[in-house]
């Protein structure tokens, strides 16, 4: 099943033309950033089983009964320049084990393209804003980036699941008060590109990967 791109769009927009060679770039993002700056490092914030989310069922397609989700930044000179999602349904995991257990240490981008089992059918971008659920993926980045805010219960709330991840981020944002409010109104009017995989492994078996560029690759690329 290929991704609907309908339901991705907001509205048309088309990407900064600097942007480009970064969200159609057809090999690992890892080793274009290595080879331009001189630095990548991955950075695994948490890998585990769930059960599918909203996102995953309504965007993906996706109708088994437990995915892999990993989550990771990846960093350059210890600035953070993308996230990314991994999103792995079991059979596909359990059919490719030998693959997949390589993310213990390795990025995905960083290992696809080296295995003959393994071919990206198709590859999406798309911008998302506070409006979309990918954009509270991304609480340990903020947290990160924003942490000379001390007392903003924004960047301390627990990284839940889908909607109801939204729905706490704004909860809390309503609850911040001051230079806190003021600076979460500034995060709300980010828009941020992203780059959506979709690879098939052995058996012809789908799994998925996410990578949503930060701000902060457009300082290494200056």
């Amino acid at each position: 099943m290929f991704i609907d791109i309908a339901r991705l769009l907001q509205a048309h927009n088309n990407p900064p033309n600097y942007l480009l060679t970064w969200l159609n770039h057809p090999m690992s993002l890892t080793d274009k950033l290595r080879d331009f700056s001189g630095d990548a490092e991955l950075e695994v914030l948490k890998q585990y089983w769930t059960s599918p989310n909203w996102w995953d069922k309504q965007v993906l397609g996706i109708a088994e009964k437990s995915v892999f989700h990993r989550d990771i930044l990846m960093f350059s000179h210890q600035i953070p320049c993308w996230y990314a999602r991994s999103i792995i349904p079991e059979q596909t995991y359990k059919a490719n084990d030998h693959f997949f257990n390589r993310l213990t240490h390795e990025s995905l981008g960083s290992i696809v393209f080296s295995e003959s089992n393994v071919a990206r059918v198709q590859l999406v971008n798309y911008p998302i804003t506070p409006q979309c659920i990918e954009y509270y993926w991304l609480p340990n980045f903020l947290k990160r980036e924003e942490k000379e805010i001390s007392d903003s219960q924004f960047f301390n709330v627990p990284r839940l699941g889908g909607m109801q991840e939204s729905a706490t981020l704004t909860q809390s944002r309503g609850q911040a008060g001051g230079k806190d409010k003021e600076r979460c109104n500034l995060l709300q009017k980010e828009q941020l590109w992203t780059r959506l995989s979709l690879f098939t492994a052995k058996e012809g078996l789908n799994f998925y990967l996410i990578e949503i560029l930060l701000p902060g690759l457009l300082g290494i690329m200056k």
